[in-house]
């Protein structure tokens, strides 16, 4: 599906309304350490929640101050650095600014320091001639405008202090009981409220931050199976949807974010190590031999005759040069199809996964419609035009150059929220033909991960067969022992075991929880080793929430 289905959801959280919660998996680690966000050296290294650019609103540095200026009373209109610090509830926590006020409106939070410890919550509002612990119900008379001042909170269980330039000024034993909006668990700098206004400049932001710890995941007992967890790998922070090809030769590549990525990473020693490189083969990728690798593209464009072209790339030299070039797919029966982005899409859509047949031929996975493929897709607004979709494979028998002679492997299944899409191929260790297929994953909703097999190189199909109920975008891989693994998800990234050529399926669990893509790869790096690779979200030293591409290590054994 299109890898922005979820561009809405990565709108920024608004303070008033949304929930900001120490992501699902992670735990309570090491004793808190002083973690600073900004000291006047560079800006901060988050941007600040709410709604820029707006007019009256700003957030600029120079010569070593951060000046906030929120003077908008508009829903969404706040200036918050945020930093999930992580603090115990029944241990206790500091932070600290240095700060001169220039204005404040009446109310909480028209600049204020926030802190919740996922119980409780309180504010240390600023105003022209006093600070409040809004919470709490207590004030402290004095100038904030004159000057810079350092003021710091210090929350411990049930109480909360307060200290202006080291004094001890606001003393709220039992008084921090306010419960935590949502859960959250953070503390925050800046403009808290949309209903109030502010301006102020800052010289310091600064928390104690408690790591996390990565929780253990429990692989569970598999009949047949022994499954150990590895270690975790970071491949490249700050992105998502990873794409990963493996060469013959050990090399392993990956991009992330659309199709056709401009940038990648490159391992040769199965994944340990990684290193900055040019762009890698995009998903639907294969290498035809003697160097020669062929790399399809997505988005199919109707041609005046009937037929339909798509971009591609093709290397001569193992990926050292790589040219451009369009193929041309005959699809007779292709009608225009809707997408989850709410896009029209001309034709079919190829996706990740090409296959060398026994006779040499090529066969690749595509989804899209046909013209009898009229039943709309559950839970899209009927603005989207979206019809549940049908995965055919095509065949190639010139390497990639045309196209044609398209089978259907599967259509509408039940339950399917969007039909079958996202097929991936393998050919299974006693030669079947495998294609597990996505059925949904869009709007909060998720539907079975299904496959079906070939055992006549992909002329007919089984009926698909349920087997996990969630799965995008799943991706298989058939170890040298012949065990099939499949890695996919949403919501988490899961793994699931067949020991009998994909016939029955076993030992699904959850590797990584909280937000994800689930747009996942495995690869056997060496015999019995797995590497999966797949996005998540974490926590940095400083607080800050990033998703970051990761691979993780299995051994998976026969017993």
């Amino acid at each position: 599906m299109n890898r922005d289905w979820n561009r809405a959801a990565r709108q920024l959280g608004l303070w008033l309304t949304a929930s900001w919660v120490l992501p699902v998996g992670l735990v309570l680690g090491d004793q808190p350490k002083w973690a600073t966000l900004f000291d006047g050296s560079a800006p901060p290294p988050v941007a600040p929640r709410g709604t820029l650019p707006l007019a009256g609103n700003s957030a600029t540095t120079k010569d070593g101050l951060l000046h906030l200026v929120d003077r908008s009373t508009a829903g969404g209109s706040t200036l918050l650095y945020a930093v999930l610090w992580n603090a115990d509830p029944k241990g206790s926590s500091e932070c600290e600014a240095e700060l001169k006020l220039i204005a404040a409106s009446p109310g909480p939070c028209g600049m204020c320091l926030d802190v919740a410890d996922g119980v409780h919550e309180d504010y240390l509002s600023f105003y022209p001639d006093h600070i409040g612990l809004w919470n709490a119900g207590l004030e402290y008379k004095m100038d904030t405008k004159a000057d810079f001042h350092v003021y710091r909170v210090k929350i411990a269980g049930s109480d909360i202090q307060a200290f202006v330039d080291g004094k001890l000024v606001m003393d709220g034993k039992g008084k921090f009981t306010r419960a935590a909006e949502g859960g959250r668990n953070e503390c925050q700098f800046g403009a808290g409220s949309s209903a109030a206004t502010g301006e102020a400049v800052w010289r310091k932001m600064r928390c104690q931050v408690r790591p996390t710890a990565e929780p253990k995941i429990e692989v569970p007992k598999i009949p047949g199976l022994d499954v150990q967890i590895g270690r975790t790998v970071l491949i490249q922070p700050g992105a998502t949807y990873p794409i990963v090809f493996q060469f013959a030769d050990g090399r392993i590549s990956v991009g992330w974010g659309n199709y056709n990525p401009k940038a990648g990473k490159w391992s040769t020693d199965g994944g340990r190590t990684w290193r900055d490189g040019p762009a890698p083969p995009d998903e639907a990728a294969i290498e035809l031999g003697g160097g020669e690798v062929l790399c399809l593209g997505f988005w199919t464009k109707k041609r005046p005759d009937g037929k339909y072209s798509l971009p591609q790339r093709r290397s001569l030299d193992g990926w050292k040069t790589v040219t451009e070039e369009t193929s041309v797919l005959d699809i007779p029966r292709s009608v225009p199809c809707g997408g989850d982005a709410a896009e029209t899409n001309e034709g079919f859509l190829m996706d990740h996964s090409i296959l060398r047949l026994k006779d040499g031929r090529l066969m690749a996975t595509m989804y899209g419609n046909y013209e009898a493929d009229t039943t709309p897709g559950d839970d899209y607004p009927a603005s989207f035009h979206f019809n549940k979709y049908r995965t055919i494979v095509v065949f190639s028998s010139d390497k990639g150059k045309t196209w044609g002679n398209p089978v259907t492997v599967a259509t509408q299944p039940r339950p399917a929220q969007e039909g079958c899409c996202e097929g991936d191929l393998v050919r299974s260790a006693g030669g079947d033909i495998l294609c597990a297929m996505r059925s949904g994953g869009s709007m909060g909703k998720f539907t079975p991960c299904y496959l079906s097999r070939s055992s006549d190189e992909g002329q007919t199909w089984s009926a698909p067969q349920a087997i996990l109920d969630r799965g995008v975008w799943p991706a298989l891989c058939v170890m040298r022992s012949g065990v099939v693994v499949c890695a996919t998800g949403r919501p988490g990234n899961w793994l699931i075991f067949s020991r009998d050529d994909g016939r029955t399926w076993q030992g699904a669990f959850c590797f990584s929880h909280g937000p994800a893509s689930s747009y996942n790869s495995v690869i056997e790096v060496e015999p019995d080793t797995i590497l999966v690779v797949y996005d998540r979200q974490s926590v940095n030293a400083l607080g800050i929430l990033r998703r970051e591409i990761v691979g993780t290590y299995f051994t998976v054994k026969r017993r």
